[in-house]
């Protein structure tokens, strides 16, 4: 299974999705220069901050290793996820009871 973290993003958030690509984009340019830095310095390892976890680079003559941290939060929300509650469907759900009761009392 796989999915679309940019376009779930713009739905949660209402934000349109080239905005977001453009923002990946800029995390994307940020972890480069933070690997050409480390080459700068003689340091074979990175470690990334995303939020929601952490990104290690060991870069290793010629290949570049890659291992994720997840961060105290996500590693819980997951957990609640493999319980049955779902963040996501729970955040839409709000924001839909939101924006009818908001539609509702503007009609009154």
């Amino acid at each position: 299974m796989e999915i679309n973290l940019r376009k779930d993003l713009s739905a949660l958030t209402n934000v349109d999705e080239n905005y977001i690509n453009k923002l990946f984009s800029k995390l994307k340019w940020c972890i480069c220069d933070g690997v050409s830095e480390a080459e700068y310095t003689n340091d074979n390892s990175l470690s990334c901050d995303l939020g929601i976890g952490k990104i290690l680079l060991t870069i290793e003559e010629n290949s570049v290793k890659y291992k994720f941290i997840p961060s105290p939060e996500l590693e819980e929300m997951v957990i609640k996820a493999i319980m049955g509650d779902n963040t996501f469907e729970s955040t839409l759900e709000k924001n839909l009871v939101n924006k009818i009761t908001k539609v509702y009392k503007d009609l009154l």
